[in-house]
């Protein structure tokens, strides 16, 4: 219940927008929702392989001696993805926040081929044989990657790409050296060293990392995210097993490597849009982290907020992290001897969505703090159109209201209006000091970009919601 009057806490935002981006970056800490054990009938380990801001995910296991991908969501648990006619062998390794899955599947008679898993009227899913490009004949394919506009990029053959998207087909990328991993908002795609415009069919090669002290054979990435910054491995050059270290490019160039040793096994799992970086060093050193810019890396086990400690989160399983964020992992309940996929979510807000897309797709607006009197939240929007002039507003009640295509959440009444500018990656960055929030207030939060893509040439994020304890 709000009991502080909103011009006092328009007075307080306002003096507060001044002086909070000197604060340190916080720790951040999640909340644990259980998704569901392994699918009925799985015999094997699970691979966790994406999860969107929906908290969907899809992975993959063994059941009667067979690969098999599988779905899950918060409140519907874990289900098979079925198989096409004909098919004896799936895997499935992107989700986007329609839920549309993308992997491939082995047909009899036929060989390897790229599928899309899509929802019908009813929600169930069904899948899709992806054709082929004009004049490849029986080349095997698969579905690595889908992006929010639904473009589909994969393996074509042994060394070539595709991309795909519904009402266009399937077109061959003869210019791509590699099998295109990854695709981003602004069409984008990641394999090796090597990063293409789909658009303009720009081509570079990254190289290998530089300014980490070490010298590199080469360089595997294969996830990238909206502003481009690209993750993988590199492997350097050290004549022994351990010479594997998780790394980050970022126009600039800016190349991070997490690991300061190399280690047997490393890779970056996931880039949020807003930089938050999921990498794993193995089984063998249990080794799960999350990196978040202007804090370093976490455990992931460590992320668990003190509420949930009845959690652990393991380390030995991969995790991945989704756009805006949200981190998929493996779990276990010690009071309720729960255990299997849990979706770690950052506190304290709830993600109300309504983002209208502009020319980054959807822009994401993301928080993790403290609301509580005297606390402070962090606040970071990403996915926006570079160096274009922008709007946070701040509310204590919520009012969703349509305005130029999209839904405003914050209750515009009573709102304070927060500008910015976004920088060269399309992301604003700042703190916000709570010394007017007492417990039970509500805190509404929701960014908008000026941006030519967008219906009205205004791009809204999704909305967050919280209440302070």
């Amino acid at each position: 219940m709000n009991r502080v009057s909103p011009a006092l806490v328009a007075a307080a935002l306002a003096t507060a927008a001044l002086v909070v981006t000197a604060l340190p970056a916080q720790v951040p800490t999640y909340r644990v929702e259980f998704l569901g054990a392994g699918p009925t009938g799985s015999s094997g380990p699970v691979a966790l392989a994406a999860v969107n801001d929906e908290g969907e995910a899809v992975g993959n296991t063994t059941v009667a001696g067979l690969r098999r991908s599988f779905v899950a969501s918060p409140g519907s648990g874990v289900q098979l993805l079925p198989m096409p006619a004909g098919g004896t062998w799936t895997e499935a390794f992107d989700i986007n926040s329609v839920g549309a899955v993308v992997g491939f599947a082995l047909i009899q008679g036929t060989g390897s081929r790229a599928v899309v898993w899509s929802r019908d009227p009813l929600g169930s899913y069904q899948p899709q044989l992806l054709p082929p490009p004009a004049g490849t004949g029986t080349l095997p394919t698969d579905a690595r990657a889908v992006n929010e506009a639904g473009d589909v990029v994969g393996k074509l053959g042994i060394f070539g790409s595709y991309v795909w998207r519904a009402g266009v087909g399937t077109i061959a990328l003869a210019g791509f050296p590699a099998i295109a991993e990854d695709i981003n908002e602004e069409r984008q795609i990641i394999a090796d060293t090597y990063r293409m415009d789909l658009d303009t069919m720009l081509l570079e090669n990254l190289g290998n990392p530089t300014g980490t002290g070490f010298n590199y054979l080469f360089t595997d990435l294969w996830r990238i995210n909206s502003a481009g910054q690209c993750g993988g491995y590199g492997n350097v050059a050290t004549g022994q097993s351990q010479s594997k270290q998780a790394v980050r490019y970022s126009d600039g160039p800016a190349w991070l490597a997490f690991n300061a040793q190399p280690v047997i096994a490393a890779n970056v799992m996931g880039i949020a849009e807003n930089g938050d970086t999921a990498y794993h060093l193995g089984a063998v050193t249990s080794g799960s982290y999350l990196f978040v810019d202007g804090y370093g890396s976490i455990a992931v086990s460590a992320l668990v907020d003190p509420a949930y400690s009845q959690w652990s989160v393991t380390g030995a399983v991969a995790p991945v992290i989704s756009r805006g964020g949200r981190i998929l992992a493996i779990g276990t309940n010690a009071t309720t001897n729960q255990s299997g996929l849990v979706l770690l979510t950052a506190l304290p807000f709830d993600d109300l969505g309504d983002a209208l897309a502009g020319s980054r797709g959807t822009p994401v607006l993301t928080g993790y703090g403290t609301l509580m009197q005297n606390g402070a939240v962090r606040m970071r929007a990403a996915s926006m159109a570079p160096g274009s002039f922008a709007v946070l507003a701040v509310a204590i009640a919520a009012n969703p209201t349509p305005l130029l295509g999209g839904i405003v959440h914050p209750d515009l009444a009573g709102a304070v209006l927060l500008p910015f500018l976004t920088d060269s990656m399309g992301r604003f960055d700042s703190t916000l000091q709570l010394p007017f929030v007492v417990t039970g207030m509500d805190l509404f939060q929701q960014a908008a970009v000026l941006d030519a893509a967008a219906p009205f040439g205004v791009a809204f994020s999704n909305a967050l919601g919280g209440t302070a304890q």
